[in-house]
């Protein structure tokens, strides 16, 4: 308080303190991640594809891409048909004399 009356205290120096750490973070991580950049730059440069290793274009385009064939097992389509029998028969056994009345008319 005696400072204040004095006229010698600055209110905004701590916020100004504090500006000046922050920035000089900032700027230290903006220097880390240009780093960074540049060496991950360096690295994708010195990839580079052999031409003269690559397999023939014969090779990669000769493959046809054809039908999707599904192979489905004999007792795997004994099963489905099986089934569809059993869901037909029981549809009839509850709902027969109605389909039957339904077809007539």
């Amino acid at each position: 308080m005696t400072e204040q009356r004095d006229g010698n205290y600055d209110q905004a120096e701590q916020l100004r303190n504090l500006i000046s750490e922050v920035q000089g973070k900032e700027d230290t991580i903006v220097q880390e991640l240009t780093a960074e950049k540049n060496e991950k730059d360096r690295k994708d440069d010195q990839y580079e594809i052999d031409i003269l290793d690559l397999p023939p274009r014969k090779d990669i385009h000769n493959h046809k891409r054809g039908k999707i064939q599904f192979k489905i097992s004999k007792p795997l389509l004994r099963l489905v048909f099986v089934t569809l029998f059993i869901v037909l028969v029981v549809a009839i056994s509850i709902w027969g004399s109605e389909i039957f009345h339904l077809i007539n008319r």
